[in-house]
């Protein structure tokens, strides 16, 4: 990948201006895509989710999604599966930049992801590494970064033809800690929705939940895209707002059982049967009139699929 430079505003305007030049024209231009959407109808644009459920509903438009939620809701995972996804079924190049996982922790959970196995063996990841050479795209950086380190990552994805990139998370992205704060998170953000319209990609940024104040044992945590840490500004600049929510009484419930061997109560079961693992909550849509919320199951290999009786997910390479 090219070296990475911190980057500054100016070269997000000199870069924007470059890359937007040609984007100016007249509206007439443009009758054929006006007159198929007066007969038609508005269709969902962007990349689809891994769920086909869903897949005439919503997509990751260009620019900034939020995908938050709040510690062990599995937002790391799920932003993984979408890469690996959008990566085969779009046909793209995708990039992560994460700075909670070592590489070999991302290589391992991309292969199980792929393999729709908790154990693929060494030859199947071989077959994987074949896959992903020009697919995948990583940046190799752990702990505390500063914001100008990740636009120049997030600049390089995209000069690498990356169509969707993911940054996780922002609060690692060292922005702010002072009163100055939530500027400078609207300031990131708006530089990350610039880059992106420049390279003409999706970049998904992972984000925590404010903690809630009073929380059963075992209750769900699903929150509102109010609720994300930082500046209300940060989420009316997102085009997209995604909140996963694992069902805690539902994991509690099946550690009990297949841990520790301890026989569930009749009530118990049924929870278990009816309930699904983890929702993710379309709490903002910009481009399309869908918001809700879309209930999946967990599967072997670390994936997510949008029904109880699909019973894996593999991608075939």
């Amino acid at each position: 990948m090219n070296s990475i430079n911190n980057f500054t505003q100016e070269k997000i305007h000199e870069a924007m201006a470059v890359a937007q030049s040609h984007r100016i024209n007249l509206l007439s231009d443009h009758r054929d895509a006006i007159i198929d959407q007066i007969q038609n109808g508005h269709t969902v644009k962007g990349l689809r989710l891994p769920w086909e459920k869903v897949h005439e509903e919503v997509g990751i438009p260009v620019g900034v999604t939020i995908l938050a939620g709040a510690n062990a809701s599995f937002k790391s995972t799920l932003a993984s599966q979408i890469l690996l996804w959008a990566a085969k079924n779009e046909n793209i190049k995708v990039g992560l930049a994460s700075f909670e996982m070592t590489i070999a922790d991302i290589g391992e959970m991309m292969c199980q992801q792929t393999a729709g196995s908790n154990n693929p063996t060494l030859k199947y990841y071989d077959r994987f590494e074949a896959w992903a050479e020009h697919r995948v795209w990583v940046f190799d950086q752990l702990g505390s970064i500063t914001p100008e380190r990740v636009l120049g990552a997030v600049h390089a994805f995209g000069l690498e033809g990356c169509k969707l990139v993911c940054v996780d998370s922002l609060m690692m992205c060292s922005v702010g800690g002072d009163s100055n704060q939530n500027e400078k998170e609207r300031e990131f953000v708006a530089s990350l929705i610039g880059l992106a319209r420049t390279h003409d990609m999706a970049v998904m940024l992972v984000h925590h939940l404010r903690k809630p104040s009073q929380l059963a044992q075992g209750q769900q945590y699903i929150g509102s895209k109010w609720d994300i840490r930082g500046s209300g500004q940060v989420v009316d600049l997102a085009a997209l707002v995604l909140l996963s929510a694992d069902d805690q009484k539902k994991t509690e419930l099946i550690i009990k059982r297949d841990k520790f061997n301890q026989p569930l109560t009749d009530s118990e079961t049924e929870y278990v049967e009816k309930h699904c693992d983890l929702s993710l909550t379309v709490a903002k849509n910009r481009y399309s009139p869908f918001q809700g919320r879309i209930n999946l199951w967990r599967q072997a290999g670390r994936n997510h699929t949008g029904s109880s009786k699909i019973r894996g997910m593999r991608f075939d390479l």
